[in-house]
């Protein structure tokens, strides 16, 4: 039956399938299925770094490169050994033998620890250029049109018997990766220095030639510049995106300080981001950005956090937003106002007001957010979701809230109006704390939000807005 099919009727079938197992299940089923159906089997692929994987990457890539559409490619970094005098080695890893701390109690491998000889993954010895290379800059892939890229840290950039960076402090890891801000002078020293950031390179340098990839997914971006992007490739690089969509790394130092307290994790959020990233993407009409929990983005007058560095003039094309676990500032509404005339999609998740901190310019409320954006006048925006942080009622009543009585009656109507209207929606207030950044929720704004009811009123301004905006024009 298969060959009295034309392919193309083969191939929308094999699309409806709902998994690629599926497909793959389907191809299986006999050789001309196979030929017929590979275009589709093997459009969406994962490749990795990992020696023990070059061997089936290199033969999947040659019987079927042409058909990569979307590659998923995990990158595995190690930091530099440390010998018995906790001085730094080379940037060689043990063999695979000798890494006894990648087994699990089962003695199974974990393969986000197996990454063993990561620098040679990009380039050999001789200088000859790797397969992971070669997938990732498109020779090997010429039809690519999707990557997603994801950063795997051997330990989660902890210190255990290796040293990813040389901090004041000499831990060596964790959130001091981002300890100090750099330039390009320090990205080329600590390239130069340690084996990640060499890796992390080689991977830029190659993402950077590719002429063809339309989207890009990161996730785990680390806080660090590398040399790669201070070169004009990258600008162009970002130029060509129509889709971009960036998930932040973040951590904690085992004693409550997150990313967000460092210097440079500050600094990455606040210059690097619109330097590197934002100001060149021209072409865009789709960005997500996701916040680490370690790594807050946005809110006005915090003491450790960064507000948002969205250039209003950036993204001129500009159709869908997505913003997750971040505090909205002055700077974001002036990108979205700016944008009124081309944004169709805005999706909050997660989103949080930072309250104003004593002594400092008032911050702006919910409802000066939903006013901003409707005085835009957002003619195209035919698509609006919010989500708050969770709000657990029972611990703004915990004493430590020190709510006033009248407050605490609040709480029980806010209790009875959640019962009666499940999607009723309660603003969050918060901000960062100033010593360890992690989020704190503001009890007594959230409670005055639902009190004076200006944040609901402006927020149903805004949607009836966008319900018009819905409606089909009557010519």
């Amino acid at each position: 039956m298969p060959d009295k099919l034309a392919i193309d009727i083969l191939s929308a079938i094999a699309n409806q399938l709902p998994t690629a197992r599926d497909r793959c299940n389907l191809s299986a089923t006999c050789r001309d299925l196979r030929d017929a159906l590979a275009p589709s089997v093997f459009r969406c692929v994962r490749a990795t770094n990992l020696d023990r994987d070059r061997a089936a990457i290199a033969a999947l890539v040659s019987a079927h490169g042409p058909h990569f559409r979307h590659v998923r490619f995990q990158c595995m970094l190690h930091g530099n050994p440390v010998s018995n005098d906790n001085e730094a080695e080379g940037a060689s890893f043990p063999t695979e033998g000798e890494r006894l701390d990648d087994r699990d109690d089962t003695g199974e491998s974990d393969p986000r620890r197996d990454a063993t000889a990561g620098g040679e993954d990009f380039a050999t010895s001789d200088g000859s250029i790797s397969i992971a290379t070669d997938i990732l800059s498109g020779r090997l892939a010429p039809n690519m049109d999707a990557l997603a890229l994801e950063f795997i840290a051997d330990h989660n950039f902890e210190p255990e018997g290796c040293k990813w960076v040389d901090d004041e402090y000499g831990l060596g890891g964790s959130i001091y990766i981002s300890i100090e801000s750099e330039d390009e002078e320090g990205a080329a020293a600590a390239e130069e220095k340690f084996e990640w950031r060499r890796v992390m390179a080689h991977t830029w340098r190659a993402v950077s030639s590719n002429a063809r990839v339309r989207s890009l997914t990161l996730r785990s971006l680390p806080p660090n510049i590398t040399t790669t992007w201070c070169k004009p490739e990258w600008p162009s690089f970002l130029r060509q995106l129509e889709h971009l969509s960036i998930q932040m790394w973040g951590g904690d130092n085992g004693a409550g300080w997150c990313s967000i307290t460092t210097k440079g994790y500050q600094f990455f959020l606040a210059m690097h981001l619109p330097e590197y990233f934002f100001s060149h993407a021209d072409s865009l009409v789709s960005f997500d950005f996701v916040s680490s929990d370690y790594g807050v983005y946005g809110g006005d007058n915090q003491a450790k956090g960064a507000p948002f560095a969205l250039p209003a003039t950036s993204m001129p094309r500009l159709r869908r937003l997505r913003l997750q676990d971040c505090f909205f500032d002055a700077a974001l509404l002036d990108f979205l106002q700016a944008h009124s005339s081309t944004l169709e999609a805005i999706h909050l998740i997660e989103f949080m007001a930072a309250v104003t901190v004593w002594g400092s310019q008032k911050n702006i409320t919910w409802a000066g957010l939903f006013d901003g954006i409707a005085k835009s006048e957002p003619r195209v925006l035919t698509d609006f979701k919010l989500t708050m942080r969770n709000i657990q009622i029972a611990d703004m009543a915990e004493p430590y809230q020190r709510l006033s009585l009248e407050e605490i009656e609040t709480l029980t109507r806010i209790e009875r109006k959640i019962a009666e209207d499940g999607t009723f929606p309660l603003f969050y207030y918060g901000s960062l704390d100033d010593k360890y950044g992690f989020v704190c929720k503001a009890a007594h704004e959230i409670l005055e939000s639902f009190v004076k009811g200006d944040d609901l009123a402006s927020y149903k301004r805004l949607m009836e807005i966008v319900r018009i905006n819905r409606q089909p024009l009557n010519i």
